[in-house]
């Protein structure tokens, strides 16, 4: 046995099965590799041990450790371990890890899982980087079916993160080690340390009193594809709360993927539970993927199509006949000519709208707190160029953001000096450049760099106002822009009478 008696040793007996490893340790239990001595095979076994409380000793029995509290929480918390893995045994899902068996023994309990070739998703993303549309397409699906089903059942994981999406070598998902007991043994015990993975946990999910739903495991689903796509690891929900710095996938992965992904993985990671969708199949739809569509309905929509199809070849030939000559004249002018009037008519419309509508304002893409560059926008000649000091300055802000929230401001330094050299007319450079400055007492360099900031871009939209406020407070400078600063109104668009402009026309 080991040293520390915190697992069971190597070639130990549990049954039917010997202990061949351990795959993984956590807060509440251990996960062996095992062997099934009776149909030979390898089987994943995971014992209930919640170190937080508990003690191995010399004869391998686990028992409380600590007052009475802990004693009770102990026996309460493999009450639930039990009922988990009970539950869990009924379930028949391809995507959610089978249960085979659950037992007692050593004064603990342990259930035995299929042993599953592959790696879990973390490794690959430290090993690869960003998985491709193929490989994000394989796991969204199968894993959105199983936490469907899992959910029809009154069950949550609790626990999503990378770690516990496991990679099987045919490139389907399982998901693993489920986190419901856990939260259950926090929730009854206040002497029980919250175990909440931070940059996965939803918010309400650090509260013993949280309002925890299907929402709960969207936000650590949506939290594990940010990580697929951009390679970063999310900020935690719960600063976010006080600052929210987190970059949105629709911006920190722009172009690599669909559009319908991102936006999908920003909804689902919106820090207050409401702001979140609410059950899986609301969900489902952001993605837009087509074989998240049941069978049956995409057999329908097939046969819809075809039917669209062959009724178009049908009226084709009347489109390309060539218009029937008539001598019928409306009030005075014939139809060809009412025609041409027309279709001057439309094109003139046409020109209309682009000139008001076509150079309307683009939708703003900032958020609160100023880390995500507003886009530079890209010349036919130098394109390339442009996104690339894009990313540039996005991964810069971003580095200085995290390196002034740490408060490793020596280090942030030279860094924002960089940016500023870099890019002197980026007004998030300069905003940040102001904050860090402030903080190492450098008032009227601060001035200076939070002065440029508002001329770069006047009232600072990518900031909160209670954020900025603040900052002025502390450089006790006028929270109010100069007059030269201050966001005109937009001139009102004229309004464009189309019906008119087409009976106009006709009546020619």
């Amino acid at each position: 046995m080991t040293d520390n008696l915190r697992s069971l040793a190597i070639g130990e007996m549990l049954s039917d099965y010997r202990i061949d490893g351990v795959l993984g340790q956590g807060g509440f239990g251990i996960t062996y590799l095992g062997f099934d001595v009776m149909l030979d095979r390898r089987v994943a076994i995971k014992e209930y041990y919640p170190r937080e409380f508990a003690v191995r000793d010399s004869t391998l029995t686990v028992h409380a450790a600590g007052n009475q509290e802990d004693k009770d929480t102990f026996k309460w918390g493999l009450d639930q371990f039990m009922k988990e893995a009970k539950l869990l045994a009924k379930l028949n899902h391809q995507n959610i890890i089978a249960v085979r068996r659950f037992f007692e023994a050593n004064g603990t309990a342990y259930f035995v899982m299929d042993y599953c070739e592959g790696k879990p998703l973390d490794d690959l993303i430290k090993v690869n980087g960003v998985l491709t549309l193929e490989q994000i397409n394989k796991i969204i699906s199968p894993i959105l079916d199983g936490l469907n089903h899992l959910h029809s059942v009154n069950f949550l994981h609790r626990d999503i993160k990378p770690a516990n999406i496991y990679i099987k070598s045919d490139g389907s998902p399982v998901l693993l080690d489920f986190g419901a007991a856990r939260q259950e043994i926090v929730s009854h015990s206040r002497s029980v340390t919250s175990l909440a993975t931070p940059g996965y946990a939803a918010f309400e999910q650090y509260s013993t009193k949280g309002n925890q739903g299907p929402w709960t495991d969207i936000y650590g689903l949506a939290a594990t594809l940010y990580r697929a796509v951009t390679g970063e690891k999310p900020q935690d929900s719960p600063d976010r709360i006080l600052q929210d710095t987190l970059i949105p996938a629709a911006v920190l992965a722009a172009n690599k993927y669909p559009d319908g992904l991102l936006n999908a993985i920003d909804k689902g990671m919106a820090v207050r539970p409401e702001e979140r969708p609410q059950k899986i199949s609301e969900w489902r739809e952001l993605f837009g993927l087509i074989n998240a569509i049941p069978k049956e309905t995409r057999a329908n929509n097939v046969a819809s199509l075809s039917e669209n199809k062959k009724a178009s070849k049908k009226v084709a030939p009347a489109v390309i006949e060539p218009p029937i000559k008539s001598d019928k004249t409306y009030d005075g002018i014939s139809n060809n000519i009412k025609f041409i009037f027309v279709g001057i008519a439309i094109v003139a419309i046409v020109v209309i709208g682009w000139i008001f509508l076509g150079k309307s304002p683009s939708t703003s893409n900032t958020v609160n707190n100023g880390v995500i560059p507003t886009p530079l926008e890209a010349k036919k000649d130098g394109a390339i160029d442009a996104n690339l000091q894009v990313t540039s300055v996005e991964a810069m802000v971003t580095e200085i953001s995290e390196l002034i929230q740490s408060g490793q401001l020596v280090k942030a330094g030279p860094i924002i000096q960089e940016a500023i050299s870099k890019y002197p007319d980026n007004s998030k450079v300069h905003y940040l450049a102001s904050q860090l400055y402030v903080r190492q007492g450098k008032l009227e360099a601060a001035r200076t760099e939070l002065s440029m900031a508002e001329k770069l871009a006047p009232g600072l939209p990518f900031v909160g106002p209670a954020e900025v406020q603040k900052l002025q407070a502390k450089l006790q400078v006028d929270s109010r822009p100069p007059a030269t600063q201050r966001p005109q109104a937009a001139p009102a668009t004229p309004s464009i009478d189309l019906n008119k402009i087409v009976k106009d026309a006709v009546n020619k």
